[in-house]
């Protein structure tokens, strides 16, 4: 008859990641994101927390706990703003002889990427500032045990330790905090430029105007407008833009929902003003569920002349918005999006649900 109980390897691996987490001021956690006490902590339970005034959160294996790797995620404590993707790895191994056997090889070429859409500026944060040398330094740290990825807000790696003790736990996990820690350095020795300087005031601006939260490092606003939660950051990926977001007071029923129309005929239609008598809406926007009665020519001209400015999508919840570029005022786009969210649903409606 098979036994349930844990191998005296595993007993030991367990007891080092245990240790490696009281090490570091980090708590535990099951695959619903509930705590679990350290006495009773395993190599399946990751560890999470704040180290060094970073978000962490740290798994034992990529594939099962007994592969030996640890992927470590840090949240930034400040974006980047440069649409970048750092990455470092070592390539294939190599054979040192002849023949295909890789018995006698040597470790392959470790690589390095940096690119982005400020590429210019990422190039000379990395070669001209005394922290983005040594943040490729840490890179490459990170890369020669495994893999890293480095991006504007967080910071990926797949390390495999190199000692059996818990500090090689440890000694991972720091490393990651403190390549996120150069990464922030070296951004702010290269300093700021003007788009910047007016979108961290044009946030600023919005946060006063309705007494909302501002994380000027992250570029995020955050609160609630009249019982309206709304939440508004900038955003990178292969370009910058704005995204807002208004969630109602109460939600509307399943499938409510508001979408962009796709396709050649409704393209065609809105190119040769075929677009019924809502000023285009018909032809932009599909309504499903409980919305298809709640927007009147008036409405539907409001979120046709916001969609003129970049994405909008409502759904049962709330309403989104992304912008075509930066050139936005974030006062009145927080205003009108607290503004459509009230129209969809009226302050003194009750949740379909109470």
């Amino acid at each position: 008859m098979a036994s349930n109980r844990a191998s005296p390897i595993d007993v030991a691996e367990d007891g080092r990641w245990r240790r490696a987490g009281v090490a570091l001021g980090l708590k535990f956690e099951n695959e619903r994101g509930k705590g679990v006490s350290t006495k009773k902590a395993t190599r399946a339970h990751p560890m999470h927390g704040t180290l060094e005034g970073r978000v962490v959160r740290a798994e034992c294996g990529l594939r099962d706990i007994d592969d030996g790797i640890v992927v470590i995620e840090v949240e930034l404590a400040r974006s980047l703003r440069l649409g970048l993707v750092a990455s470092s790895y070592r390539g294939p191994a190599r054979p040192r002889g002849p023949g295909p056997l890789l018995l006698f090889s040597e470790p392959g070429e470790l690589r390095v990427d940096l690119r982005g859409i400020h590429q210019k500026r990422i190039d000379h944060m990395v070669t001209a500032t005394a922290s983005g040398r040594a943040l490729v330094d840490g890179l490459k740290k990170l890369g020669a045990r495994g893999w890293v990825e480095l991006r504007d807000d967080a910071l990926e790696a797949q390390i495999r330790p190199k000692s059996e003790r818990p500090e090689a736990y440890v000694g991972v996990v720091r490393l990651a905090v403190e390549v996120a820690k150069l990464a922030e350095a070296a951004r702010a020795e290269l300093g700021e430029e003007e788009w910047e300087r007016r979108l961290a005031d044009g946030f600023a601006a919005a946060a006063d105007a309705f007494g909302l939260e501002l994380d000027r490092g992250a570029c995020v606003v955050r609160g609630e407008v009249r019982g309206v939660r709304v939440h508004l950051a900038l955003v990178t990926d292969d370009r910058h833009s704005l995204v807002a977001s208004a969630r109602f007071r109460c939600p509307l029923p399943p499938g409510s929902k508001l979408e962009p129309r796709a396709g050649f005929w409704s393209s065609l239609a809105q190119r040769l003003g075929l677009a019924g008598d809502r000023s285009g809406f018909e032809a932009r926007f599909r309504l499903e569920g409980e919305l298809r009665g709640r927007v009147d020519a008036a409405l539907g001209a409001q979120i046709v002349a916001l969609a003129e400015r970049g994405e909008v999508a409502v759904d049962a919840q709330s309403i989104t918005f992304r912008t075509e570029s930066l050139e936005t005022d974030a006062t009145e786009l927080v205003g009108s999006l607290v503004a459509l969210s009230e129209a969809l649903v009226p302050p003194l409606e009750r949740s379909p649900y109470r």
